[in-house]
């Protein structure tokens, strides 16, 4: 059944009429914003509420945004946009790490000046990281870390203990001035324990 978008409001925009269709047979309709501009746009795209302006609304939003907390441009607003995009846009690539497997932004944290204020502004270097991985991102799971810390909080990581000790590979090799693909051969090629790479008797 074809839409019949005309006259109906859609946030900012408000149906005019059909003009045309994309190659792939989708129908392309005629908007006017509130602001005063007109569009022409996928009418499906509208309907299910991807696009609700002309595009006004989005740089208003970080015109307020910058006006209201003057960081719409540094390293705490890329790491927020940043972690919203994992979590609710399925086009990203790093989705199905997140959003898909249930990892949410807490409602707290929606707003940028409430993640602002809880997580203050990062060193140069540091990104945002959970503590959990299996757990979403709220100011009692995150932290800022550096990429080496980062590293060594994967999921995939591998983890060996060692007297007691628990450390991912990468640890182990940093700890034992290896190189991670020297000491990874030595343990899972050569079948050498880490005592052995600590004793050093093979070679």
């Amino acid at each position: 059944m074809r839409l019949n978008l005309t006259g109906k409001r859609f946030g900012r925009l408000i149906g005019i009429r059909p003009i045309g269709q994309t190659k792939w047979h989708e129908v392309i309709w005629l908007f006017k914003c509130d602001c005063g501009k007109k569009k022409y746009i996928v009418g499906k795209v509208v309907k299910r509420g991807d696009i609700s302006s002309c595009g006004c609304l989005g740089t208003e939003t970080r015109a307020n945004n910058n006006k209201i907390h003057g960081a719409s441009n540094t390293r705490a607003y890329r790491a927020w946009h940043n972690m919203k995009v994992r979590c609710n846009w399925k086009k990203s690539k790093s989705y199905k790490d997140y959003g898909a497997r249930g990892i949410t932004v807490c409602n707290r944290w929606r707003k940028f000046s409430n993640f602002l204020s809880d997580m203050k502004q990062p060193e140069l270097g540091m990104t945002l990281e959970r503590i959990d991985n299996n757990k979403s991102y709220c100011s009692e799971n995150c932290r800022w870390a550096s990429r080496l810390e980062q590293g060594n909080n994967k999921r995939n990581n591998i983890v060996i203990e060692h007297h007691g000790e628990k450390k991912t590979l990468s640890q182990w090799a940093n700890t034992l001035n290896l190189k991670y693909s020297t000491l990874r051969q030595r343990l899972f090629v050569y079948k050498w324990s880490l005592e052995d790479c600590f004793i050093g008797e093979k070679i």
